[in-house]
């Protein structure tokens, strides 16, 4: 219902080396509930504020685009 521990698992992966920020970017499309201070704190993460990219809304063209062209997908359904 939260992205809240995968940040926290990208974070720990960082911050390891075991990936560099330039071989990750983490799009978040739509409305992201920042109620928990703690993801309101990771989403402004100095590590994780590079990586991160956040669009309220895009047409649906452009959502399709994003879904095909990524690598992974993760739905967040609060």
């Amino acid at each position: 219902r939260t992205p809240l521990q995968f940040l926290k698992a990208v974070k720990l992966v960082l911050e390891e080396g075991l990936i560099r920020p330039e071989g990750i970017r983490i799009n978040f499309i739509g409305n992201l509930n920042e109620n928990d201070p703690e993801l309101a704190t990771l989403l402004k993460d100095p590590v994780l504020s590079t990586i991160i990219h956040r669009q309220l809304w895009v047409p649906h063209a452009e959502a399709i685009r994003h879904l095909k062209s990524s690598d992974v997908l993760l739905l967040v359904q609060p």
